[in-house]
C-alpha cells in the first residue's frame, strides 16, 4: 500500500560534538517553521585516549555534552514557555 508523505524527505547527519556542532542547524531546529524528526545520539561510556586531558577532566566533560546532549532532546520535544525567552528585570 502506498502512502503520500505529507513531509519532505531529507535526511542529513551532523557529526561532532554537539557543543561545537553548526549553531546554524540547532537554530533550524529549535526556531524553524517546519517539523524535523530528529534522532540524538550520545555515548554513555566515553572512550578516552592516552593523549586526553586526565581522566577526571575528560569523564567530566563528558558528563556535561551527555547532559547538553539531553537539554537540546527536551527542549526540541516539549519546548519551553514563552516567559522563559523573556528578560526578566
Amino acid at each position: 500500500m502506498e502512502k503520500r508523505l505529507h513531509i519532505t524527505p531529507v535526511q542529513f547527519f551532523l557529526g561532532g560534538i554537539g557543543t561545537d556542532a553548526k549553531h546554524s542547524f540547532f537554530q533550524l531546529l529549535h526556531q524553524g517553521t517546519t517539523t524535523i524528526p530528529s534522532d540524538f545520539i550520545v555515548f554513555c561510556k566515553p572512550s578516552i585516549s592516552s593523549d586526553a586531558l586526565s581522566e577526571d577532566t575528560f569523564l567530566k566533560q563528558h558528563e556535561i555534552l551527555v547532559a547538553n546532549c539531553f537539554a537540546q532532546n527536551k527542549a526540541l520535544a516539549i519546548g519551553s514557555g514563552r516567559e522563559s525567552g523573556e528578560k526578566k528585570n
